[in-house]
């Protein structure tokens, strides 16, 4: 958060030296129309981007926790109700134990086919969320490939995207969010799962005969 408050203040330096050299230049006497209708819409443009950055820095808070902090699964299942399909990008989704609410989220997920799941490998979790309804593809044919963060898409391929990215971070693990102000981001991120929805394998469900001998 420091550096964010650091680079908005630099930012917000720069804007207002160009809002007070246009408004010093407005010359309605010795400058053309034009001129001055240029310098004014200079000065709306730059006062409407120092409002943005600052609003955008004061709403974009990044959540900080332990590692392995049982809030992170509270936070991760208040955001995937409020939403409708959603992509998850993870290791082994650990945040997500047998018989949890997140579970139960999950499956809800899975059941109305609004579930993309990338994992390393096949869990028992992961199958079973398979053989639910989900869409469950694993990375794992990619040798060494060991993804630095970890990532939900909410509203996956719908107006309104938003993307949580979880990484390690001095001994905590942080997650920021990201929404329509961050457009750029939340395409890289969804084009990103469209491309790895292509190249990874998906994780067939298990046969029904399968499903009753775990049963038991």
């Amino acid at each position: 958060m420091k550096n964010k408050i650091t680079g908005l203040i630099g930012r917000l330096i720069g804007a207002i030296g160009t809002f007070v050299s246009c408004f010093i230049l407005i010359d309605l006497e010795n400058k053309s129309f034009f001129v001055n209708l240029l310098l004014v819409v200079i000065i709306v443009i730059v006062t409407w981007y120092m409002i943005f950055d600052i609003k955008h820095v004061v709403t974009h808070k990044v959540k900080r926790y332990e590692p392995d902090d049982p809030k992170i699964s509270i936070y991760l299942c208040e955001q995937l109700k409020k939403a409708g399909r959603v992509a998850i990008f993870s290791r082994d989704i650990s945040w997500v134990t047998s018989g949890s609410e997140a579970e139960k989220l999950l499956l809800q997920k899975a059941n109305s086919k609004e579930l993309v799941l990338f994992v390393q490998t096949t869990t028992s979790i992961a199958q079973k969320l398979a053989n639910t309804g989900a869409e469950v593809r694993t990375y794992q044919k990619f040798s060494g490939y060991k993804p630095k963060s970890r990532f939900t898409v909410l509203d996956y391929e719908k107006t309104g995207s938003r993307v949580l990215i979880g990484y390690p971070s001095n001994g905590e693990h942080l997650i920021d969010e990201f929404n329509d102000s961050d457009k750029a981001i939340v395409d890289l991120v969804e084009t990103f799962v469209q491309l790895a929805q292509h190249a990874s394998e998906r994780v067939e469900p298990d046969s029904f005969l399968k499903r009753i001998i775990n049963k038991f």
